[in-house]
């Protein structure tokens, strides 16, 4: 294949754009000169006259580029017939006749050590051989695609456009700077946009000649490699057999050595032995070191097949044919999925094996250098041996000379089997590498693609056939045929699976008895006590064994008793994943048996218990066999199986499934009847609309084509409801254990008050009621154990739920691809960016929103019930970092939603400086209560129970809040002060690092009393006021000679706030009966009023008044 050479007319034309740069250089530079001196342009346009000059080096180098890569392309296609028939001569060699004339030049008399260096040479060339292979096939897959983002039309229509611009420009006489400026940069343009034509110009020419070159380099790459893998397994297999040569003839010499040795001395024998161990582990480390090389070429040939899988996906996808074709061949690739835990576990396995062999050459350096000293050893033995065993020392001799061999011989090989176990893991690791990402990419694709063809008239001709295939009674037969051959193959294995199947038969029938009589004991028991509760339960789980467990293992046997991909081992396959759902209906059918735990423990309603048995039957005889030929056909990897008969068995699988959950959400069936317009009634009518939707959609998937994503859905909704089934399980079971917890606190109480009534029978003689406990059920636990419940269940259910639906969630990542607005943003240097929010973004954001909403009402109070209630923590600091943490779940949640939706701080400004502006406004208060809040909850002037005393009020605090801070007084009148005024009023704290007070009562006595006296009662009544603390002591003071009374005052302290009060009442009515048993009188205001004769003249008028009234 040849390519015409380019004419002169075009090769002229490069070498006047290749000489056009450098006189354009010089043109900037001499505008660059005179914007820098143009003192008349002004800001903005002298900068926007700079950025375009500074445009103008960047697009000469875009054209640069684009002509060198034209100049390659054309270079490349010039010699690509020259390549291209050297390739296919190299080719047209027959590979086997290349191998024979390899394997004839290989000198297999060469030592082993040359032998070992070619090896390493022949992998190292074929790992260059792979890397380029990858190169050659990504150029390839870019060659396939389209060869740029902008048309031809569209490039000539913008040189057209700037050409016309510049000879406009030309014309116009006005030749200013900043119209020199533009008319260079439109040049600059116009050259760019042409060399970027002339490039893809060449592009479209050159792609076949490129096309088929590098078809050729892949061919050649492979047969390289190929040809490299075949010479390394010979090369193997020839160091497979001079290693066992070499090892052979050094056992002999040690085995004769150790005969001639047999009757000398014992350190000579013992050093005979050792000899013998090391020759032992030679053999054994070369024998591993030729399997890890056997597996790494393994290895290296997995890596090779997943990465061209990897690729090929990858271009099927950038092709953009999602057809059912590309599905079905995405499918096989799934199925031909190497298990990654697998590969993962012989990493590990690797890593061991190389710690091992490192630990081994410190031990082996240690033995060579330690060889002065054993041969010191035997030296001294041979001396001390009797005199006929002088003629040993050449045997003494030959023993130093073979333990320096061998240990030289394992320090080599042991070095060679490091370097062989680093490639291994390294290989592995890529392997491992390279299947998750091409697992990660049929996950999130496969989903969205048809698998098989639309159901049509086609397929409804088809689907007779495909029933009559599945189910063949030859088949069926074949596959019990084989179960019978397998068990009779291994009788040993059979009979330990009967002795098992036999086991839990006999504990199943134990096991109904035996939860029969734990429930039907006296109701004190199970009322009190969670351990029946639990033997009850496990003894179900017990009975419900026998008949899953018998699927389970004849499907064990059938999937060993045939190879991967026969029919008989897919009816294995299948029947494992049905013992699972098996299991989950035999489980729920001794929950429901007469007497069960549904009844007796968990209190199911009638109703339920009888619309739950009724469903049964539909789920053991037609649903799990729908379940099972569903599993079957996909198991079996048959396109057309897949296609007629494992479409039907979806779809009827899925209706059955989900009719069955329709019917029992009905009202009256496993709830209780709800009023039309309770949020109990509307939950239940949209959960059978979403259950009636889901019918649908993944009916209608199936007949699309979509009938791989159908079965996901169908697998992920059983799963499901086997988790679901789990969680109730677990919530009812310690609920349960929380109610009788509930129970046993209740029964203490009663026990109490009961005592208490006794104690007041016998002191007044009066009968008293018999008490008994309340009954008390799962409502009646209080609201935050509750929540607690909830919150477990909740969160087993998610968690759950996610595993199950992990096969599905990955495909989610297809909904980043659709793109809903666009949203702009800042980068680190300051330069404008774009990005879109995606579907996937909007959902992600209304999750967060909605999560975060969820949280902030019930994590702090989960929080403070689950770790800092069980934590030495007072109440008051539990309640500040629950405060705390709401505020940081909202930020944080809050922010990180809005970014979901595109919100970015660059698009917040406004909003700051609006809500700067509300500050300095109306807002202000608002935001001083707030800031003030928070300063509140750090430095914690007062906490919540405490008693403060805030200006005119007084109180409790009982909740602290964002804006305001709630006070109980001592009405019980609920007082919300705003924060601001904790920070500028002065506060009292009464119990802030002490809640002991101190209580004055002020005592007035009459003149006259005796002092000391008083003194004694003022104290006798504090000591018998039983609150009055000892410490500090109680102490009285005579204060003041007042007007009408010897003032006095009692100092006394108290323990608590609420003992105030008492203690005053208490002092006060003592004090007073003291004093009157002492005949002191308590002074009282008094004013003598002392009348005398007037000497003044009484007036007329007075007087007649005064004579009158006598």
């Amino acid at each position: 294949m040849t390519f015409k050479s380019p004419p002169l007319g075009p090769t002229i034309l490069w070498i006047l754009m290749l000489l056009c740069p450098v006189l354009q250089a010089a043109e900037v530079d001499r505008l660059q000169t005179l914007l820098d001196d143009a003192s008349d342009i002004l800001e903005p346009q002298r900068s926007e006259l700079q950025n375009q000059l500074q445009s103008i080096p960047d697009l000469q180098r875009a054209t640069s580029e684009a002509t060198q890569e034209t100049a390659r392309l054309r270079d490349l296609a010039a010699q690509a017939g020259r390549e291209s028939r050297r390739m296919e001569s190299a080719l047209a060699v027959d590979s086997n006749e290349a191998l024979q004339r390899w394997q004839q030049s290989l000198d297999t008399d060469a030592p082993i050590e040359a032998l070992e260096l070619r090896l390493q040479q022949l992998q190292v060339d074929a790992e260059k051989a792979r890397q380029s292979l990858q190169q050659v096939t990504s150029e390839r897959a870019t060659l396939l695609q389209k060869p740029g983002t902008r048309t031809l039309g569209a490039l000539q229509l913008d040189i057209a456009t700037l050409e016309q611009r510049v000879a406009d420009a030309r014309r116009n006489t006005r030749a200013d700077l900043p119209s020199r400026i533009q008319l260079a940069v439109w040049q600059a343009q116009s050259e760019s946009r042409r060399a970027e034509l002339e490039r893809l110009s060449t592009e479209l020419d050159t792609a076949g000649a490129r096309r088929a070159l590098l078809d050729l380099r892949q061919r050649s790459l492979r047969r390289q490699i190929d040809d490299a893998e075949k010479q390394t397994t010979l090369l193997q297999d020839l160091l497979a057999r001079r290693h066992a040569e070499a090892m052979a003839g050094i056992q002999k010499q040690i085995a004769q050595e150790a005969e001639t040795l047999k009757d000398g001395p014992e350190a000579l024998t013992d050093f005979a032995k050792m000899n013998i161990d090391l020759a032992t582990e030679l053999g054994t480390r070369v024998k591993q070191t030729a399997a890890v090389r056997r597996q790494f070429a393994d290895v290296v040939g997995l890596q090779e097949r997943l990465r061209r899988a990897l690729e090929d996906t990858e271009s099927r996808l950038a092709l953009g044919d999602l057809s059912e074709a590309v599905g079905a061949v995405l499918i096989r690739e799934r199925r031909e999925l190497p298990n990654t835990d697998r590969l993962q576990a012989e990493i590990l396995s690797v890593q061991k094996s190389a710690t091992e062999a490192r630990l081994r050459q410190f031990d082996l350096n240690d033995a060579y250098n330690g060889l002065a000293s054993s041969q010191e050893t035997l030296q001294k033995a041979l001396t001390e041996a009797p005199v006929g065993i002088q003629a040993t020392e050449k045997t003494t001799e030959s023993l130093m000379t073979t333990r320096r061999d061998l240990l030289r011989r394992l320090e080599d090989t042991v070095e060679n089997q490091l370097d062989q176990l680093d490639a291994l893991q390294t290989a592995l690791t890529e392997a491992t590498s390279t299947g998750l990402s091409l697992q990660s990419l049929l996950s999130q694709q496969l989903f969205w693609i048809p698998s098989h063809r639309p159901a049509g008239i086609a397929w409804f001709g088809d689907l007779l056939p495909g029933l009559a295939r599945d189910l063949s009674p030859a088949l069926w037969a074949r596959a019990a045929q084989n179960l019978i051959d397998s068990a009779a193959a291994r009788p040993t294995t059979s009979s330990l699976w009967l002795t098992i199947a036999a086991i839990i038969v006999m504990l199943a029938s134990r096991a109904k008895r035996q939860s029969l009589a734990i429930l039907g004991a006296r109701s004190e028991l199970l009322d009190y006590q969670f351990l029946p509760t639990l033997k009850a339960w496990l003894w179900s789980v017990v009975g419900a064994a026998p008949w899953p467990f018998l699927i389970w293992a004849i499907a064990n046997s059938l999937r060993h008793s045939a190879e991967p991909g026969k029919f008989t081992h897919s009816l294995g396959v299948a029947g494992q994943d049905v013992a699972v759902g098996a299991y989950a209906l035999a489980f729920l059918g001794e929950l429901l048996h007469k007497g069960g735990m549904a009844e007796v423990i968990f209190r199911w309603s009638a109703r339920r218990i009888k619309a739950l048995r009724s469903v049964l039957p539909i789920g053991w005889f037609l649903l799990l066999p729908l379940q099972l030929l569903a599993t079957l056909s996909f198991a079996r990897g048959d396109v057309t199986s897949m296609d007629t008969a494992g479409r039907l068995w979806v779809m009827l699988a899925v209706t059955t499934l989900m009719v069955s959950i329709i019917w029992l959400l009905a009202p009256g069936r496993i709830s209780a009847n709800a009023s039309p317009h309770s949020s109990r009634a509307r939950t239940q009518v949209l959960a059978r609309f979403l259950a009636v939707a889901l019918t649908i959609s993944v009916v209608m998937l199936a007949l699309r084509g979509y009938v791989f994503s159908a079965n996901l859905l169908l697998d992920s909704l059983a799963e499901s409801l086997i988790w679901l089934l789990l969680v109730s399980q677990s919530h009812a079971l310690l609920g349960r254990w929380l109610l009788i917890g509930e129970r046993r606190l209740a029964q203490r109480e009663v026990n109490r008050l009961r005592e208490a009534q006794h104690e007041q029978h016998d002191q007044s003689g009066e009968a008293v009621p018999e008490l008994s406990p309340d009954a008390v059920d799962i409502r009646h636990i209080n609201t935050q154990t509750q929540r607690l419940l909830r919150a477990v269940s909740v969160s087993l259910l998610i968690f759950g739920l996610l595993w199950v639906w992990s096969d599905v969630l990955p495909a989610l990542q297809k909904l980043d691809e659709i793109q809903l607005w666009r949203f702009s943003d800042v980068g680190e240097d300051g330069s404008k960016l774009l990005g879109f929010v995606t579907l996937k973004g909007l959902l992600l954001g209304i999750a967060t929103l909605t999560l975060t909403s969820i949280a902030a009402r019930n994590l702090p109070g989960l929080l403070e019930i689950g770790l800092l209630s069980r934590m030495n923590i007072d109440a008051a600091s539990r309640y500040a970092i629950s405060s705390l943490s709401r505020y940081a779940i909202v930020i944080s949640g809050v922010i990180l939603g809005l970014s979901w939706l595109g919100m970015r701080w660059s698009q917040l400004q406004w909003m700051a400086a609006a809500l700067t502006v509300g500050l300095g406004f109306g807002l202000q208060e608002i935001f001083a209560n707030f800031v003030s809040g928070i300063i509140l909850l750090f430095e914690r002037p007062f906490r919540v129970g405490d008693v403060i005393t805030i200006g005119e009020f007084s109180g409790t605090v009982t909740r602290i809040r964002t804006r305001a801070t709630t006070l109980l007084d001592f009405d019980n009148k609920e007082i919300v002060v705003p924060n601001k005024a904790f920070i500028t009023d002065r506060l009292t704290n009464w119990t802030l690092s002490d809640t002991t007070t101190r209580v004055i009562v002020k005592v007035g006595v009459a003149y006259g009393s005796p002092v000391e006296r008083v003194h004694q009662v003022l104290k006798q009544a504090a000591d018998e006021c039983p609150w009055v603390l000892a410490q500090p002591p109680a102490r009285s003071w005579f204060m003041a000679l007042g007007a009408s009374a010897l003032d006095f005052e009692l100092r006394v302290f108290v323990a608590t706030l609420d003992q105030r009060f008492l203690t005053m009442d208490f002092l006060n009515a003592r004090i007073t009966q003291l004093m009157a048993e002492a005949t002191i009188e308590i002074a009282f205001p008094q004013v003598d009023v002392h009348l005398r004769a007037a000497s003044l003249p009484v007036p007329p008028a007075t007087s007649d008044r005064i004579t009158s009234a006598t």
